[in-house]
């Protein structure tokens, strides 16, 4: 539900962006420099829903997959008395904080903590909703390049919009924070 909302929210902040280049693209350089500008905005933002999706759906997997196995380990009076391992004790508690630095460095040098993470982030990747958006993309540059209507800028402009909203949103959501907690 509170995700809804974010992706409602930035979902608007997009269009509101979108409508002020719009509006700048037409009175700058016409019909033409509007329609590279809303190519590359849709474009972008078919990447970035997509990018979301996989990503979103990487970590979804990942947390079930931990999440049962925690499960699946504890025994059956523990699993009925704590359904969500509220009350688990920690077993091993490093005595020093030397300890805890040394382990965290031997796991980054082990091999096998690379190839699983590289293996779980390239699912992230090579999502095919993500690759298909940047197909899109390149087809939809190529298209205008081709049919002699590709302009530079006003094309780069219609790409900045999605960054340019997410870093909006985000100093917008951290001074909403910062204001909640003060």
């Amino acid at each position: 539900m509170r995700m809804m909302r974010s992706i409602k929210r930035f979902f608007g902040l997009y269009l509101l962006l979108d409508l002020l280049l719009m509006i700048a693209m037409y009175l700058k350089g016409g019909l033409l420099w509007l329609l590279n500008a809303q190519v590359a905005f849709i474009a972008s933002l078919l990447v970035t829903f997509a990018s979301f999706y996989a990503y979103r759906k990487m970590v979804d997997h990942k947390a079930s997959d931990e999440g049962a196995l925690l499960y699946e380990e504890r025994d059956l009076l523990d699993q009925i008395e704590d359904p969500h391992a509220l009350y688990e004790e920690q077993a091993d508690t490093p005595e020093s904080f030397k300890e805890v630095i040394a382990e965290e460095k031997a796991k980054l040098r082990s091999l096998k903590t690379t190839a699983v993470h590289l293996k779980t982030s390239t699912k992230g990747l090579l999502s095919p909703w993500r690759i298909g958006a940047y197909v899109v993309l390149v087809l939809s540059f190529l298209f205008l390049n081709r049919q002699g209507l590709f302009v530079v800028w006003p094309f780069l402009a219609g790409l900045a919009i999605v960054p340019l909203g997410s870093f909006v949103a985000g100093v917008l959501g951290n001074h909403r924070r910062t204001e909640n907690h003060a």
